[in-house]
């Protein structure tokens, strides 16, 4: 029993201890609680998504009700930023405005309630702050206008639509609009941005709607950001012609260029009479051929695309006709001096068979016509080639031998009379191959006292065994 009552007033003692100490402890946490007045005021409470360097702001009223100057420490136990981080003495019985600035590390789009602490020697208040994160699209609204052919400059539209303010915000694009700006957009802002154009930004753009992309930036972070643009049709055809004349020779060549920005059908054409048309060569096919007032209209068509060219050349010759006048002409004179020949000689040639070996002998045969009148002191002359000689033996009508030459004089010949003469040649050579025989003379006189000259066909020798 004394061992019991001895351990009961241990217990006793031991809670009593406890409970006096938890009052004392209770106590100085009431008077560092109230020794510290802690208010906040929003100046920036909306953050993007993209960029961490834009923090959430807001002001810290804080008042020293202690009757010691204290030493104040702004902190957080989550994934973020907070500055000041350093700390700074706030003296007894004064209030100081502090700038806090959070930088969320993790951002995911939403708005959230973040915990945060104001320690001091005395002890420490626990805070909140709300911040609302946007994207960037949802934030920031760009509104691009149409884009013509006539538009020197152009203007960006530019809404900032949340409590966010874009400090040396800089847009800016490398595609078919070249152009870099810096701003300072404040919250709730609307600001137009004006862009210069030059020749080589939307003129060589097709109609219709475009994606451009835009760089923008903010503290050195930059990201990149698709807006879609609408180019205006412009429908444009340049024609060109140019002419070149040489000797009977005429090119001409037919452009026509697409210096719009939409595809059009470029249609070209080239008049000409029908005769030039006949000896007229195109580079294309042309797509129709229309006649109208005794003239040849050829025509193309081509569907172009833009800064397409559409080429066509035409070239008239004239130098083919002239070539065969000259050839139809000479035929006719041909024919017509052949027409009034009054005397004809033809010319041809058989192979015989020679007795003595190692001979090679040939009949030549010549048929003279007189076709016309009368004529008079008419000679024969036939050239023999150098390896062959004359067989007289075979001979009817005996010529004039003279070398290599042979002559027979005729003398008269009446109308529609004919001659044949015929005589054999030889060689000792065997022949290879082909040998021409020269053509034969005849020379005579007309009626009118005139001379006259012609001469027969040619004739070739072919020996078959040589083959």
């Amino acid at each position: 029993m004394k061992m019991g009552r001895k351990g009961l007033n241990v217990g006793l003692i031991f809670m009593l201890v406890l409970l006096v100490f938890s009052f004392y402890a209770t106590g100085i946490l009431a008077d560092s609680q109230n020794s510290l007045a802690v208010s906040k005021s929003y100046t920036q409470s909306t953050v993007i998504s993209e960029f961490y360097q834009l923090p959430v702001k807001f002001y810290l009223n804080i008042t020293n009700h202690n009757i010691n100057d204290d030493y104040i420490t702004i902190y957080t136990l989550l994934n973020m930023n907070i500055f000041p981080n350093s700390p700074f003495v706030v003296k007894a019985g004064e209030t100081i405005i502090v700038p806090v600035s959070v930088y969320i590390k993790k951002r995911s789009i939403g708005k959230y309630t973040y915990t945060y602490y104001i320690k001091g020697n005395y002890g420490t208040v626990r805070d909140s702050f709300t911040a609302k994160i946007v994207s960037l699209n949802d934030a920031l609204n760009i509104k691009l206008p149409d884009i013509s052919k006539e538009d020197k400059i152009i203007t960006l539209h530019l809404t900032n639509k949340e409590n966010i303010n874009f400090e040396n915000l800089t847009i800016s694009s490398n595609d078919f609009i070249k152009f870099s700006k810096t701003i300072d957009l404040g919250p709730k802002q609307k600001k137009d941005i004006n862009i210069t154009l030059d020749k080589n930004n939307a003129g060589e753009i097709t109609a219709g709607m475009h994606t451009i992309n835009l760089l923008i930036g903010i503290k050195g972070t930059t990201i990149e950001r698709q807006e879609l643009i609408n180019v205006e049709e412009y429908k444009n055809l340049k024609q060109e012609t140019n002419e070149e004349r040489h000797f009977l020779i005429y090119k001409t060549k037919l452009t026509k260029t697409n210096i719009g920005n939409s595809k059009t059908t470029a249609t070209l054409s080239l008049t000409m009479k029908p005769f030039a048309k006949a000896f007229t060569r195109f580079s294309i096919k042309p797509t129709s051929i229309i006649r109208y007032n005794n003239n040849v209209i050829a025509v193309w068509q081509k569907q172009l695309q833009p800064n397409e060219a559409f080429n066509i050349e035409a070239t008239t010759n004239y130098l083919w006709p002239i070539i065969l006048l000259i050839i139809i002409i000479a035929v006719i004179l041909l024919v017509w001096k052949f027409s009034k020949e009054k005397v004809k000689i033809t010319k041809r040639v058989t192979k015989l068979k020679a007795r003595p070996k190692g001979i090679t002998a040939f009949r030549v045969t010549l048929n003279i016509l007189n076709k016309g009148s009368t004529i008079e002191d008419m000679v024969v002359t036939d050239m023999l080639p150098g390896i062959m000689n004359l067989y007289e033996k075979e001979t009817k009508t005996k010529p004039k031998v003279n070398g290599n030459k042979v002559l027979w004089r005729i003398g008269q010949m009446l109308n529609n009379e004919e001659h044949i003469l015929s005589y054999v040649i030889y060689s000792k050579i065997k022949i290879l191959g082909k040998l021409e025989l020269p053509k034969t003379k005849v020379e005579y006189v007309d009626e009118k006292g005139q001379k006259h000259k012609t001469y027969s066909n040619s004739v070739m020798i072919i020996n078959p065994e040589a083959e």
